[in-house]
């Protein structure tokens, strides 16, 4: 008869260390999730807030942000508002309404927004780069394009423009 036995495998000190280390962090944050409240929930979800932008009757649903930094300058045909700061909130949102001064044809709609396009691309190119391929739809009566790019390493930018046939809005989102 035959006796064999096998070696235990080596256990390495390091390792005993992180297991210990994660078994603490495991325990104080089991005994601090009931005095921080409903410890399942990771972050409340960001609120939406309407906001009337006094223009035309205008309101937008847009997430409270914590600075509470908002702008609005209109006149009869343009409007832009700025929502949030970049020091002090998660994101930046500006948000631009053109009116045109006479409905525009349909079929230099196309034109008018490729051009447009374009122009906001050029001023982007220097300092950013496209983060992926733009999208381009059409509206009943209009057209949506957007798209995304980062900025530096630290910023991305997310524009959607949508042309109509008697005004444009774009939303751009900093974050």
């Amino acid at each position: 008869m035959t006796v064999a036995w096998r070696r235990k495998p080596e256990r390495s000190c390091t390792a005993d260390a992180l297991a210990a280390a994660f078994a603490l962090l495991l325990l104080v944050d089991a005994a601090a999730g009931p005095f921080q409240g409903r410890p399942w929930v990771l972050s409340e979800p960001t609120p939406i807030v309407g906001t009337n932008l006094g223009f035309h009757g205008l309101t937008i649903e847009r997430p409270e942000l914590p600075s509470g930094f908002e702008e609005v300058l209109s006149d009869e045909t343009d409007l832009q508002a700025v929502f949030g700061d970049l020091y002090r909130d998660p994101l930046l949102a500006e948000v631009i309404i053109s009116l045109y001064d006479q409905p525009m044809d349909p079929a230099a709609l196309n034109q008018f927004a490729g051009g447009c396009v374009r122009a906001g691309q050029e001023a982007l190119r220097e300092s950013a780069r496209a983060e992926r391929p733009d999208r381009n739809s059409e509206l009943d009566g209009g057209l949506l394009h957007g798209s995304a790019f980062q900025l530096g390493d630290v910023f991305a930018l997310e524009r959607v423009v949508v042309f109509r046939l008697d005004y444009l809005i774009r939303v751009d989102v900093l974050y």
